[in-house]
Order: C-alpha cells, then structure tokens, then sequence
C-alpha cells in the first residue's frame, strides 16, 4: 500500500454501528454518505475516512439485543434469531475486504472471564481514506426477521487506527 508511517500517530479504536433487524431482510446498507457519528449508534461520520486516517481490522464481534424497546436501553445479552444467525456481513472498499457468517461473529456469552467475543481477523484488512467504505448485512434468500420480533444488532470492529500527514 506504500504508506508513510513515520510520523503517524497510532491510537487504539473499536468502531462500531447499530441497526433495528426488525423486520429487516435481503441485503440491508449500514453506512451511506448521510450517516451521522452519534454516540450510541455509530462511530462512523459519512462512509469515507478522512485523507490521512487509515483503519485496521483485528477483530469483529456482534452483539444482539431480543427484549430492549429501543437501541439506547440494549445491554446487547439477547439471543439472535436464525434469520440474523445464518446472514453474512461483508465490508469492502473497491474489493471485499471480510464476508463473513454472522454465526462465526455473534457473542453470546456475557459473563466473567477472559473472553470478550471478538473474533480475531488475522487478514488484519485496512480500511483507507477517501475511499468510499461499504458494510453491508445479507440475510439468506427468503429468509426474514419477522415485523413482531425484537433484534437490534450492535456490530464492532476493534483494531487501531493511525494518521499520516
């Protein structure tokens, strides 16, 4: 990729989005170029990285919420349902970047311990700016979330990100 790094500024950084599943089917866009950042709902401002931020992917987790009657009083512990389980995110930047099964990414277990769900990308994808970043959820043919059913779906993307002049 031949990028500059000797001056860059390196900092840890989980992304993340959110969306309601209810109902939800086919493919569903998560990011566009109306996306606003807004605490709670996505970290993502637009679906372009400024020039000079570059992002890279070292693990991916998803989190579910079944019984919350809004996004902002999910504690995302809830059970996915088969539609969201057998669906595949893709995220690509002119060329895919990770598709992915959701059932290899949902994090099912809240307790103590060491593990924290993420699933580790060893492919560490980077993610570069002024390219227009596509995420999207496909859900399998005919298959659906149905309109009565809570699912509200919080994805996370952990790696570093880094600035160049």
């Amino acid at each position: 990729m031949g990028v500059d790094t000797r001056n860059a500024k390196v900092m840890d950084r989980t992304q993340y989005l959110t969306f309601d599943g209810k109902g939800k089917s086919s493919v569903v866009l998560l990011i566009d170029s109306n996306t606003k950042k807004l605490v709670g709902d996505t970290s993502f401002d637009a679906n372009k990285f400024n020039k000079g931020r570059y992002f890279v992917i070292d693990g991916i987790r998803v989190l579910i919420e079944d019984k919350a009657t809004s996004l902002h009083e999910s504690d995302w512990k809830g059970a996915p349902n088969s539609a969201i389980l057998n669906s595949e995110l893709k995220i690509s930047q002119d060329e895919d970047l990770l598709v992915l099964p959701v059932s290899d990414l949902v994090y099912t277990k809240i307790s103590e311990g060491e593990d924290n769900g993420f699933r580790s990308i060893a492919s560490a994808p980077v993610i570069v700016p002024e390219k227009e970043i596509n995420i999207s959820w496909q859900f399998p043919q005919g298959a659906s979330v149905p309109s009565s059913q809570t699912q509200f779906v919080r994805i996370e993307l952990r790696g570093f990100e880094f600035f160049t002049n």
